[in-house]
């Protein structure tokens, strides 16, 4: 990496110490930022002669920082500055990207074609019994519901919205849409509320009762809902994220070797948050999830490139899909990185773009 390249990263750095110690500054004062800030701007000055020791020393600084969770995204930093001195390779960068976690959708390669795959839902030995048992109930109701629902007039998007909840359920692949196609119909019926007739809406109320109720009987679905109330993203944040997965919805479906249903997946996840003027966390969750997911799919493959053992056709396609993040990455990755346990997304993004820029 070029000393110009190693002088933003640096930079970047100070400029966020800067704004922690604004931030803190009516309350107290925190010396480790002192001292950091004074480090950084050392680098800084010798940008051109920096070496592992001093990223070492920078590193060191930044692990002493009373500040939990690293806020500031620090660590990222320092991993881009390693990267430029190549002190991290493909490998390091692998062992740090996870595999696909619980999210509305997955994706995994199938040869050389980015697919969507499924995620069956599971229930933990000590619950099974009693979890899987609520969700048939569940499931065995929704069935009556829908074909009442098929005998009154009430409006088709609130007929749709039962009838793919219950395809959801029935397919028991994926846990997370079961919980977001239920909270869509609860948004609906209390949308049209007033259009309703008391025995329709209470049939309606009732099934709702009953999946929400089936689903916090699964492990996964309950820690899922607590990372979302855990979210903290701003309204700008999610405006942005929003833009960026529909242009990368638009530059996938024009990758041939991604599937269809990869960029379809994408614009569902879109249009669950886009509908709602205040969205759930939980929707906005399942959109971060999920565009995290792809971004472990594509890394795990693009780090593949280090070993000759793939064939030139599918280096090609992977990159087709590499290429169309990189294209959204520089507003998306910061923004994916705010998300508990997605910080390695940045750190992958800095790896692969200084691999692409080396020229």
């Amino acid at each position: 990496m070029k000393p110009d390249r190693l002088g933003n990263i640096l930079e970047e750095m100070e400029t966020r110490i800067t704004r922690a110690q604004k931030a803190s500054s009516s309350n107290r004062d925190i010396p480790e930022l002192d001292a950091l800030k004074v480090a950084a701007r050392r680098c800084l000055g010798k940008v051109d002669k920096l070496n592992a020791i001093d990223v070492a020393g920078l590193e060191k600084l930044v692990a002493q920082l009373p500040m939990d969770g690293d806020p500031l995204r620090l660590t990222n930093l320092i991993a881009g500055l390693k990267i430029g001195l190549n002190q991290l390779g493909p490998d390091d960068i692998l062992d740090a990207t996870p595999g696909q976690k619980l999210a509305a959708f997955s994706f995994g390669y199938d040869g050389e074609i980015l697919k969507v795959v499924d995620q069956p839902i599971k229930a933990y030995e000590r619950e099974s019994d009693i979890a899987m048992a609520a969700l048939e109930a569940a499931i065995q109701n929704g069935v009556y519901v829908n074909e009442d629902l098929q005998a009154t007039n009430i409006s088709p998007r609130v007929r749709d919205a039962f009838a793919r909840l219950q395809t959801t359920m029935s397919s028991y692949t994926n846990i997370v849409q079961i919980g977001a196609n239920a909270q869509i119909c609860s948004r609906y019926v209390q949308m049209e509320a007033e259009e309703l007739s008391t025995s329709i809406a209470g049939m309606l109320i009732g099934h709702l009762e009953s999946v929400f109720a089936a689903l916090s009987q699964f492990k996964d679905w309950r820690e899922y809902c607590e990372n979302a109330y855990n979210l903290h993203l701003e309204p700008g944040s999610i405006k942005e994220l929003l833009e960026s997965a529909a242009l990368l919805v638009k530059g996938l479906r024009e990758v041939p070797t991604v599937d269809p249903a990869v960029p379809d997946a994408l614009e569902t996840v879109v249009a669950w948050v886009k509908e709602q003027d205040d969205p759930d966390r939980r929707d906005v969750l399942s959109l971060g999830r999920t565009l995290e997911n792809m971004w472990s799919a594509v890394v795990r493959e693009t780090l593949s490139f280090a070993r000759d053992t793939l064939a030139e056709t599918r280096k090609l396609a992977i990159k087709g899909a590499a290429a169309a993040l990189l294209i959204v990455a520089a507003t998306m990755v910061p923004i994916i990185g705010k998300i508990p346990g997605a910080q390695w997304v940045e750190i992958a993004y800095t790896y692969i773009k200084s691999v692409r820029d080396k020229p």
